[in-house]
């Protein structure tokens, strides 16, 4: 049997129907869940739930429940709800219980003692100097960061304007002389050849760079080799010069390995290279 009353709701209120059974001890009995929509308008809330009340003379007292609600006004008879007793000698039968009426509804205005008000107009609240503060806070932040940058760029283009220009020619022939010379006594090229012509191109590198005025140190040999053509255009000296580079390139990104003659000739081309230009070129 169905311990269900009819009740009136309001809309989106939970209503919760229990129904009643007396099982032997050697059965079993399962609540069949009716699913999430009851009838059109009637939802399950959760899932049913089994609790035992009693047991007496054999018997269990069960309780079965299922939370519903509604979201749209009106009078709703829920179907039956099904049961199943499995008995003990296997056979079982269908527990029936009666629905139930639920009538929900929406709060209703006493229309004889409500007094519609106009509509206002929308509040304007005076203008404060404060609302401006973070908006100037942020003005002054941008402006400090714009020339921050621009002072940091300006002091990295002196820096290598002093590089290029300030130096002296004559001091970076005789200080590119000796490292060459330097690197020709150690004999690197025996230990490890890529850091042989790494150092060796950024000697010459670095003289490029003081003695024509380019960025040498961040071209790579193809920019710094096609920016020499333009200067030399077909002097046969410099065919040597950037054969040595191709030669350097191979080495460091290849793994080309050059022989002892070769690593010789390469630090006297350099050498030949900065005698003619130092006073020319």
């Amino acid at each position: 049997m169905a311990q269900v009353i009819s009740d009136t709701l309001l809309i989106g209120d939970q209503k919760t129907l229990y129904f009643r059974s007396f099982i032997p001890k050697e059965d079993n009995y399962q609540f069949v869940n009716p699913g999430r929509r009851i009838i059109d308008g009637v939802e399950q809330i959760g899932s049913p739930k089994l609790d035992t009340l009693s047991f007496k003379d054999g018997l269990y007292e069960l309780r079965s429940s299922i939370i519903v609600t509604s979201f749209d006004s009106g009078s709703y008879v829920l179907p039956p709800f099904k049961a199943i007793h499995f008995k003990a000698d296997g056979s079982s039968d269908t527990l029936l219980f009666d629905g139930t009426r639920l009538e929900y509804s929406t709060i209703q205005i006493d229309t004889a003692s409500f007094t519609p008000f106009e509509i206002k107009d929308q509040l304007n609240y005076p203008f404060s100097i404060k609302e401006t503060f973070p908006w100037i806070g942020l003005l002054i932040l941008l402006i400090a960061l714009f020339y921050s940058i621009k002072y940091l760029f300006k002091k990295y283009l002196s820096s290598r304007k002093d590089t290029t220009i300030k130096s002296e020619p004559e001091d970076i022939v005789s200080l590119s002389i000796n490292r060459l010379e330097e690197l020709k006594r150690d004999r690197l090229w025996l230990k490890d050849q890529k850091l042989f012509y790494t150092e060796l191109t950024d000697i010459l590198r670095n003289y490029i760079e003081i003695k024509y005025g380019i960025y040498a140190m961040e071209m790579t040999s193809a920019q710094i080799v096609g920016y020499l053509k333009g200067v030399f255009d077909k002097d046969a000296f410099f065919g040597e010069f950037e054969e040595m580079f191709n030669l350097a390139d191979l080495i460091k990104f290849a793994k080309y390995n050059a022989t002892d003659a070769q690593s010789q000739s390469s630090i006297d081309i350099a050498v030949r290279f900065i005698n003619k230009t130092k006073d020319g070129r």
